[in-house]
């Protein structure tokens, strides 16, 4: 019995410590770079026991940092871009930068953030709005809001509605025309003309090149493993690039995607006009990720980056 309860005192009392650098997002406005929203610093994980639950780990973050940094996935150059106690704060699960890097749009649930890189202070706070891009005078952010989208103003604290019934727009680096889902249908909309074409019937996350010639998506394929005991349904993912008449390029099979779960489907990002990064997990189920690059002329991806974490214990 003392055994026992000398045992029970020992786990409620121990603690492992780790530190993490983790990849939270990342963005490209296609200029041979991307960005990253980096979260490193101490992880704290206790063994409890409640009557709720009783036996668990859970995972409290300590005197973590977070940071956007510049990225060249070719030489593995980087520097930090910000550093700020807001992206601690909000902790947000995707950005957008302005072409000159002085203003960043993040999102946190179904508000957008804008903030001035230089002075850390807030520009706007938009409500029921994600899917930031900024246009290349850094003034407008095309926006999803409310299953609509819409160019909001900077200057004017104004929205004007583009497109009823859209999601995800990806501007490209002209700000002549943009990509966005509609359901599963991928279109392009070009401004000049006001009008919207049909790439693809079937896809999802879609983005545009920097000379908007070529779109890429992401092809989610259901696929029924044989099973006598039950129904099992596992996802292949595919990175699909076309152009702007929705001719297939390349087929690219994506890597590190959760197998049994469609809503973790990654998103793609040009770096250039062809070669793409997108972020993606080291194996299923675990929280670690690595960042992918993949080159247009060859046919499997290279991590450029990862998670990691090291342990030591704590009682």
């Amino acid at each position: 019995m003392y055994k026992n309860l000398t045992f029970l005192i020992f786990l409620l009392c121990c603690s492992r410590i780790n530190y993490v650098v983790f990849h939270k997002s990342i963005y490209s406005l296609g200029n041979d770079n991307f960005y990253a929203l980096i979260i490193e610093g101490p992880r704290y994980q206790e063994y409890t026991c409640t009557i709720d639950a009783p036996s668990h780990w859970e995972t409290v973050n300590k005197d973590s940092r977070a940071s956007i940094l510049k990225m060249d996935p070719f030489t593995q150059k980087e520097n930090e871009v910000w550093v700020s106690e807001i992206l601690e704060k909000y902790m947000p699960h995707s950005f957008s930068m302005s072409p000159d890097e002085k203003t960043i749009a993040f999102v946190v649930e179904d508000t957008l953030y804008i903030y001035n890189v230089e002075t850390s202070q807030l520009c706007s706070r938009l409500f029921k709005c994600k899917s930031p891009s900024f246009f290349p005078d850094g003034e407008r952010i095309l926006v999803e809001k409310e299953n609509s989208i819409y160019i909001y103003s900077l200057k004017d604290k104004t929205f004007t509605l583009v497109i009823n019934n859209g999601k995800h727009p990806r501007l490209s680096r002209s700000g002549k025309r943009f990509v966005f889902q509609r359901d599963t249908k991928i279109l392009l909309y070009t401004f000049k003309s006001q009008k919207e074409f049909v790439v693809c019937d079937s896809g999802v996350n879609p983005n545009i090149n920097p000379k908007g010639d070529k779109i890429i998506f992401v092809k989610v394929i259901e696929k029924e493993l044989s099973n006598p005991d039950y129904r099992e349904i596992t996802y292949i993912y595919k990175a699909i690039i076309t152009d702007t008449l929705g001719n297939i390029l390349k087929k690219f099979p994506i890597k590190g995607t959760y197998s049994g779960v469609v809503y973790r489907t990654p998103y793609p990002y040009f770096v250039n006009d062809e070669d793409f990064v997108y972020l993606g997990y080291k194996k299923n189920y675990h929280p670690l990720k690595s960042i992918y690059l993949q080159l247009f002329q060859y046919k499997e991806p290279i991590i450029v980056r990862e998670d990691y974490e090291t342990y030591y214990s704590n009682y």
